[in-house]
């Protein structure tokens, strides 16, 4: 009796130990999504009874065959992709491998994705004319997957003679801009090991300050008690210094400057 059970104990877990293993079920994320702020994307799935880890294929064909296919093995049900290309539809897939590293299962049904293509551009607006500054600070989008981001500005719109700057950040305070311009700014980004970089995002303009505003005194304001009054502007963020001019005629032909 004793032996007879060893024995069926012995066959039951043989059987538990050579059971095909269920094909994992995909989880995240749905199929045909696309990604607007994101080339670093976190796929998962549902656990199956008996594994001991998974595999993982992406490529960006569905017959998984092209020079960009790789594959991952994990003891999670979850990867989190990295330095993927920007505007790219990956195709994905997982297989699970039993216990004793003996079996694997079918694969799940395959799943794709698209990257974002690159920055969204937020603040100023498209267009905005500023009345106060020569030194504007530009935002845009964060992408989760990013490296840096590269910022370009230029006075024409074909940015044939661009200025730009690289960051981490998803702003940029802009220096030493001329009065009265119009510039034309996008941003691009490059992954998370400068493998890729991606498109340009859409341009928008904005025009600096032309000039300062006098605040006081009053056009025309006649001084009965002073012959020494205070005069007053308004700052511009990003100026040097003011440069201020009076003369007793309009065409300031003979002016005293401060």
């Amino acid at each position: 009796m004793k032996k007879s059970l060893i024995i069926s104990v012995l066959l039951l877990l043989f059987a538990m130990n050579t059971m095909a293993l269920n094909a994992p079920t995909l989880s995240s994320p749905n199929d045909g999504i696309i990604y607007t702020t994101s080339v670093q994307p976190t796929v998962s799935w549902n656990s199956v009874s008996g594994a001991n880890k998974y595999i993982l294929d992406w490529d960006t064909i569905s017959s998984f065959s092209s020079p960009k296919f790789r594959t991952f093995s994990t003891t999670y049900s979850y990867v989190n992709l990295t330095a993927l290309m920007y505007g790219t539809t990956y195709y994905w897939r997982v297989r699970a491998v039993n216990e004793s590293a003996n079996d694997t299962s079918d694969y799940s049904a395959v799943r794709n994705f698209t990257t974002c293509s690159g920055p969204t551009l937020d603040y100023p607006n498209d267009g905005m004319i500023y009345s106060s500054t020569v030194k504007p600070t530009l935002y845009w989008n964060a992408i989760t997957g990013v490296g840096s981001y590269i910022l370009e500005w230029d006075t024409v719109s074909s940015f044939s003679s661009p200025k730009s700057f690289t960051t981490t950040s998803t702003s940029v305070n802009i220096n030493a801009l001329l009065y009265g311009t119009t510039y034309y700014w996008r941003v691009k980004a490059t992954n998370s090991n400068d493998s890729d970089t991606s498109s340009y995002s859409a341009v928008r303009s904005f025009t600096t300050c032309s000039a300062p505003t006098l605040d006081s005194p009053n056009n025309g304001m006649v001084y009965t008690t002073t012959v020494r009054p205070t005069v007053y502007w308004n700052s511009i963020t990003g100026a040097g210094r003011y440069i201020l001019e009076w003369d007793t005629v309009s065409s300031f032909s003979s002016p005293k400057s401060f």
